[in-house]
């Protein structure tokens, strides 16, 4: 099938009754359907036809020059009919460049002329003055039949079905115009659209028709394409009805109102040629000449705009539906290789105006009882990597990876292999919601699953609940290198201003020192802190915060239910590591509750005042 979206290959159906035949089939006592295929069987020159006989009443022979296809098969009839034996009739092919015409059946004049040459005692000569045989041949390609036969139980035929063609060309169509495209409604089976093309014969202009009533009369459509821009291909959308797509020699077009009006559509398409279009999965395919073929993903917005939203200040489009996958929207590092579709819920949204700068605009995603899993906006994180809402006039996108949040990271930490990317959403229901200065708009969407795999959704949530957990222990284990790392700078800044500022206190000095020391045992046992660059940790091996991270990739690599032994590893890892977070603890609790007593009873003052390096020459 060419064209999957229509189911068929069929361009156009056209009926014709004569009598009730509903009537005769239901009354019958017997019905027959048959369905059978006929293929191409001949493809001769279109020759007129012509036959040539002569008779030797000498020796009873009988000669036939002509384009008999099978002499065997017309020797045998002739020989029937003129009473003779079969050995004394002979066919001769004189043919020339082809088949000297195409018959390959026995026609009358395969009988009359030989019959005429045989009695007349003479030559007889027969040429065909037929004109179309000059123009058209018998000529099978390869076509399907389907017909139902009605009849009695004694054999009369009641009722009769089958197909048949008809001539449906519009009467307004320019002479020597080339149909090249036809595309039969999804919404309306007498409903028909045609692209018709004359630039061979030097004329430039774009022929679009349309039909309500199965061909029997056709209307032009092609007000607001340039007269310069002749148009190859037209075709409806099978999810809107009325909204047309039509590739020129220029570029594209689109029209809302069943081809009544055409706008340009070229987007960020090049000038160039369309050739074919075609509607995929709400996705438009567009072939061109010469520059490859496009894809302008997602077609919803078009389904879904009306004339109440043109006319809004703001509007979110209903995303549609999203399939859970993998992979990026880019292959290869060539500037020319082709983008594939975002991965993730494309969402769209309308602007009036273009947000200012002073005002806001976020897109909260969530679960479908409302909780939030991840919120975006126009204001650009200084700290953080995090895409932002678009906020121009117009048309806007912005697309949801479909992950939860990430795990908390360690600035500056190397990861071998970890990951701290948060899992992916699972099929199933969703909402977003748009809020533009305090006011909001909500859609829910649904995330599918990639319908090439098994996996149940059993599966999906028991690998979301351990990647969650793996999530969330590698936050854990980095907090707790975060919590770390500050006192240490705490207790070095303040040692380091006592004493620079003159404050001698040596016990609070070896206090802090040993402070330092205890929290950097427990530090190194959970991070490796001598890795500063991507390949130092073939040296220096990975920790625990890393072996935890690590499991990200080995859980989510493939959609499935995770291993027993993603399960057993987690849990050994975490056991470790709780070891050295009671370590930690005790630190807190112990260690670090003396020297803050320490530097209190000491008075140690909140500012101290450091001499600088002139008042030090002085």
């Amino acid at each position: 099938i060419v064209h999957e979206e229509s189911g068929t290959n069929v361009a156009l159906d056209y009926s014709m009754e004569i009598g009730d035949a509903d009537a005769a089939f239901r009354d019958a006592e017997y019905t027959r359907r048959e369905q059978f295929r006929c293929h191409r069987h001949t493809g001769v020159p279109m020759e007129t036809r012509g036959l040539l006989a002569s008779y030797d009443q000498g020796t009873g022979e009988l000669t036939v020059w002509g384009e008999t296809k099978v002499p065997y098969f017309n020797r045998g009839v002739l020989s029937s009919l003129m009473h003779m034996p079969e050995h004394r009739i002979h066919f001769i092919e004189g043919d020339v460049g082809g088949g000297f015409g195409v018959t390959g059946e026995f026609y009358p004049e395969d009988f009359l002329i030989p019959f005429a040459a045989r009695f007349l005692d003479q030559p007889v000569k027969w040429i065909e003055d037929r004109r179309e045989h000059l123009m058209t041949a018998n000529h099978a390609r390869e076509i399907e039949c389907d017909i139902e036969i009605a009849a009695t139980s004694d054999g009369r035929i009641l009722g009769l079905r089958g197909q048949s063609w008809t001539d449906i060309t519009p009467k307004n169509m320019p002479e020597w115009g080339m149909v090249n495209s036809i595309d039969q409604s999804a919404h309306d089976p007498a409903a028909a659209y045609m692209a018709v093309t004359r630039y061979k014969s030097d004329d430039f202009k774009p022929y679009l028709f349309k039909t309500n009533n199965y061909g029997k009369s056709w209307r032009m459509i092609s007000k607001g394409i340039p007269d310069d821009a002749f148009t190859r291909v037209v075709r409806e959308d099978p999810k809107r009805k009325g909204l047309l797509y039509a590739g020129t020699e220029t570029g594209m077009y689109i029209s809302f109102d069943d081809g009544k009006n055409w706008q340009s559509f070229q987007l960020n398409l090049p000038i160039v040629p369309i050739t074919d279009l075609a509607v995929k999965e709400n996705d438009l395919v567009v072939g061109t000449q010469g520059r490859s073929f496009w894809i302008l993903d997602d077609l919803t917005p078009l389904h879904q705009l009306s004339d109440k939203i043109a006319k809004s200040s703001s509007h979110l489009y209903e995303p549609r539906i999203t399939y859970r996958m993998g992979g990026g929207s880019r292959w290869g590092g060539s500037s020319s290789a082709g983008e594939n579709p975002p991965n993730g819920v494309m969402t769209f949204f309308y602007l009036k105006d273009e947000i200012a700068k002073d005002d806001t605009i976020t897109l909260e995603y969530m679960e479908i009882n409302g909780d939030i899993i991840k919120t975006f906006s126009n204001i650009k994180e200084k700290k953080e990597k995090v895409p932002t809402v678009d906020s121009k006039k117009g048309m806007n996108r912005f697309v949801w990876d479909t992950r939860y949040p990430d795990a908390k990271k360690v600035p500056g930490a190397v990861m071998w292999g970890g990951s701290h990317m948060g899992p992916k959403a699972v099929p199933g229901e969703y909402k977003v919601r748009m809020t533009v200065n305090g006011k909001s708009q909500t859609h829910s969407f649904v995330i599918e699953k990639d319908p090439r795999i098994k996996t149940t959704q059993g599966d999906f949530e028991a690998q979301f609940d351990l990647l969650m957990d793996i999530r969330d222990r590698t936050s854990e284990i980095n907090e707790k290198v975060l919590t770390i790392r500050s006192i240490k700078k705490q207790v070095n800044t303040l040692t380091r201003l006592m004493k620079e500022s003159g404050f001698k206190k040596d016990e609070i000095k070896e206090a802090g020192e040993a402070l330092i020391k205890s929290l950097t045992e427990i530090e190194e046992s959970l991070i490796q802190v001598k890795s500063k660059s991507g390949q130092d940790p073939l040296n220096y091996p990975i920790k625990l915060d890393n072996k935890i991270a690590s499991l990200v990739r080995v859980v989510a690599g493939v959609d499935a239910r995770p291993t027993a032994q993603s399960y057993g590893v987690l849990d050994d890892l975490v056991s470790q590591s709780q070891v050295h977070y009671k370590k930690l603890d005790k630190v807190l609790t112990d260690d670090l509750f003396k020297f803050n007593n320490m530097v209190s009873d000491a008075a140690v003052p909140a500012v101290m005042i450091v001499p600088s390096e002139m008042s030090k020459e002085n």
